[in-house]
């Protein structure tokens, strides 16, 4: 097993989904990891970008692209990367496109909110479950969503896999003595993160003292400045803007405790990229975050929102090095499921049970 999908196999496939260079969202970044580590070479076309105003252009473009590579180059499956709302609606097109030319489709779900996308109205969830049927796969990023869809949609087309994560790059870092919390998603209110800093301003001073809190992304910056001058928080919390190559890597190095308290999550890669470098996770019991993080064993979990009761775990983790240290290693263990090798086994599976 070479570790990537086979080169037979991947010729055969084309890859929809949005573009990921640069690898900013979700899917741009399971993108890019099937990019580099999955693929010796992926076909791919990108059907939507960070600029609304060239998505209808691009749109319209990447379903020309699909269709000459259907006809031309001859993929025999359409593997398509989507979320909710307008991400599914472009999906649907290609899925369309596929099925009139004959190709097997797989429809790959991304997206905490896909399931409150559907249940928007019943008309929708009709919708949904029909396209869903249609294709020859669906996948979802866990058992939990597994199970979900088939109750919900009816669905008997469900496969389960993971998003993968790169090996860890572990680079040497100075230590200071504080503990270091890794927060990277998105600055607004349904990722939690205006919730972890005023938890943060609950926690004893000389135990806050003791930790930096980096916060990651773009968003609502000012609100997360206010929040910090509010609670007089400069010298616990340090807004690194949006990171990846070596400072991200810096970061993922020197951090104890990743943490990700939202509402709505799928399958987070923070966390996933967090466990394999050795981290405690702090987070909310939403989407599948449980199915990855046992509470009281690689970390701590809680229900979003609950301020008071983060305040009192993070302290339990910030006090408490041998709890890290335990809740790291196993969270280290844990994360080897999600390698590249074990994804393109899954893939390699897939695709040859679609063409056979």
């Amino acid at each position: 097993m070479s570790g990537k999908v086979e080169a037979e196999i991947s010729r055969n496939v084309l890859l929809v989904g949005p573009m990921f260079k640069p690898a900013r969202g979700g899917i741009a970044q399971v993108l890019s990891t099937y990019d580099s580590q999955l693929f010796d070479h992926m076909n791919f076309v990108a059907n939507s970008s960070q600029g609304r105003l060239t998505n209808v252009w691009l749109l319209a473009k990447s379903l020309l692209q699909c269709l000459w590579g259907l006809l031309v180059h001859g993929y025999r499956i359409v593997h398509i990367h989507t979320a909710s709302r307008n991400s599914y609606v472009r999906s649907r097109l290609f899925q369309n496109l596929a099925h009139l030319l004959g190709r097997k489709v797989v429809m790959h779900i991304h997206g905490g909110g896909f399931k409150q996308y559907y249940d928007g109205s019943e008309a929708l969830r009709h919708s949904v479950a029909a396209s869903l049927r249609k294709a020859e796969a669906v996948v979802v990023l866990s058992q939990e969503w597994k199970h979900t869809f088939e109750q919900d949609l009816g669905l008997t087309n469900l496969h389960c896999i993971a998003n993968p994560i790169a090996r860890p790059i572990v680079l040497p870092v100075k230590a200071d003595g504080k503990v270091h919390i890794l927060f990277m998603g998105l600055l607004i209110e349904q990722k939690g993160v205006f919730d972890l800093v005023e938890a943060l301003s609950m926690i004893d001073e000389s135990l806050r003292s003791q930790m930096v809190l980096h916060v990651c992304g773009t968003g609502d910056v000012e609100r997360l400045n206010s929040l910090i001058e509010q609670y007089h928080l400069q010298e616990s919390v340090a807004y690194e803007g949006w990171v990846d190559g070596e400072r991200k890597n810096e970061l993922l190095s020197l951090c104890e405790i990743v943490a990700l308290p939202s509402y709505i999550e799928a399958m987070p890669l923070t966390i996933l990229e967090g466990m394999s470098h050795g981290m405690a996770v702090f987070a909310s019991q939403v989407g599948s975050i449980p199915a990855v993080v046992s509470d009281g064993v690689n970390g701590r979990l809680f229900n979003p929102g609950e301020k008071n009761i983060m305040a009192s775990r993070l302290s339990e983790l910030v006090g408490d090095a041998q709890l890290r240290a335990r809740m790291g290693q196993k969270s280290a263990e844990l994360a080897r499921e999600f390698f590249p090798e074990t994804i393109a086994q899954r893939l390699n599976e897939l695709y040859q049970q679609l063409m056979n």
